[in-house]
């Protein structure tokens, strides 16, 4: 029973999915730290494992069809939740190029519309 509980790379002997190598080099990267124990490097590549699977499971369940993850509920999954504001510019809703178009001459037209209004009321 214990094994059905086990991830994939748990069942082949690995504990991390992840390379921690990489994890270290991009830990490494900050001027902040100077020196990244093994411990560490191992618990942050775990904790970005969780992460990484809880997102995926929320925008699973949040999503249309529930067998595959598409951008669209993950984008929706970062806009409705509060603890992952962080990443709204990172996964930020898709816009198609015609709504972004009519968004910018939207724009153009109001800010038209206020200088001339300012240039009124000198």
């Amino acid at each position: 029973m214990a094994d059905e509980q086990q991830s994939p790379s748990e069942k082949d002997g690995k504990l991390n999915q992840l390379p921690l190598s990489k994890i270290k080099t991009i830990m490494k990267s900050s001027p902040d730290l100077v020196n990244v124990s093994q411990d560490s490097v191992f618990l942050i590549t775990k904790a970005t494992e969780l992460f990484v699977h809880h997102l995926t499971e929320a925008a699973l369940k949040r999503g249309e069809n529930k067998k595959q993850l598409t951008y669209k509920a993950l984008s929706n999954l970062v806009d409705d939740e509060d603890n992952l504001q962080f990443l709204a510019d990172i996964v930020p809703p898709k816009v198609l190029y015609k709504d972004y178009l009519a968004s910018l001459k939207k724009d153009k037209s109001e800010a038209i519309e206020v200088d001339s209004s300012s240039s009124d009321s000198e």
